[in-house]
C-alpha cells in the first residue's frame, strides 16, 4: 500500500490550484475600482431633457467644462487618467475625435 502522504497531495492539488488561480486573477477583476458614479453638481447648466440630441449642446460652455473636468476627476480619472491621460487600465481619451464625429461615436456607445 502506498504511503498516505502523497494521496494527500493529489487531493490538495485541486484546491492548491484553485488557490493559485484566484490570487493571480483577482487583479484584473479588482483593477476596475470603485465604478459606482459620484453624484455631480450640474446646476447653472441648460437641462437636456428625455431626449438624446445629434450633438453637444456645451460645447464651448465654460461652466460646463468646469463641471465636467470635475466630474472627470471624481468619476473617470481613476482609470483613465489624469487630464484622460490613461494609466493603462482604460483607453486613452485624447485620442477621441472631437466635435461632431466625437459626439456621434459617444452616442452610439452609450445608447447601444
Amino acid at each position: 500500500m502506498p504511503p498516505a502522504r502523497p494521496r494527500c497531495l493529489a487531493r490538495l492539488a485541486p484546491l492548491a490550484m484553485v488557490g493559485l488561480l484566484a490570487v493571480t486573477s483577482s487583479g484584473s477583476v479588482l483593477a476596475h475600482g470603485d465604478v459606482v458614479p459620484q453624484p455631480v453638481d450640474t446646476s447653472g447648466l441648460e437641462k437636456l431633457g428625455d431626449k438624446w440630441r445629434d450633438s453637444n449642446p456645451y460645447r464651448g460652455n465654460p461652466r460646463a467644462i468646469e463641471i465636467g473636468a470635475s466630474a472627470f476627476n471624481q468619476n473617470c480619472a481613476r482609470c483613465h487618467g489624469l487630464g484622460a491621460v490613461s494609466g493603462g487600465i482604460a483607453p486613452d481619451l485624447r485620442y477621441l475625435e472631437k466635435g461632431d464625429a466625437g459626439d456621434e461615436w459617444f452616442k452610439e456607445r452609450v445608447t447601444n
